[in-house]
């Protein structure tokens, strides 16, 4: 956020080719910093997995970014505006990479011995990184039903035949 705001000042002040939008863009770069780091907040002190959400804006403002900063970097004029946006990258890219790392050590007792499904983000959920680690183990040792991960809790509820069974009993 502090870059971003020295990269609006520098913009300001110096004579750097700039379009109509220009400022509102950095500006409101700043501003979405803001609610950034306060939805990062709430997300790590209520939620046992990464938020999905910043992972999903971080992932796709990265892939805008890039382009960006190539971009900037071509602007005749404009080599301390591109070097300090190419700063602020790299801090979203540390920030992203922080966003989407599981946070187990971090958790409460009672969530310490919650499975790789509950604590993991989007990313490790969509691309099935939390098995990487069970794929290894098979490929050391034989794998026993003790050496697996505990199961989802939502799975260990629906796997109990309670509900099936009372409402089999009462449609007989």
């Amino acid at each position: 956020m502090f870059i971003q705001a020295v990269v609006l000042v520098v913009t300001i002040v110096h004579e750097i080719p700039k379009t109509r939008l220009t400022i509102l863009c950095h500006a409101s770069t700043i501003a979405v910093y803001g609610i950034l780091l306060s939805v990062s907040y709430l997300e790590h002190a209520r939620s046992v997995r990464p938020s999905t959400l910043l992972s999903v804006y971080l992932c796709t403002s990265i892939l805008l970014d890039a382009t960006r900063v190539r971009t900037l970097f071509f602007i005749p004029e404009n080599e301390i505006v591109a070097r300090l946006f190419l700063a602020g990258f790299t801090v979203k890219i540390l920030i992203f990479i922080l966003e989407v790392s599981e946070k187990r050590r971090l958790l409460r007792f009672r969530w310490q011995n919650a499975s790789p499904e509950e604590t993991s983000g989007a990313i490790n959920r969509a691309l099935f990184i939390w098995l990487n680690h069970i794929f290894l183990q098979g490929f050391r040792t034989l794998l026993t039903v003790e050496a697996l991960t505990p199961l989802d809790s939502d799975l260990l509820e629906a796997s109990k035949p309670s509900k099936l069974i009372r409402r089999w009993e009462e449609g007989r």
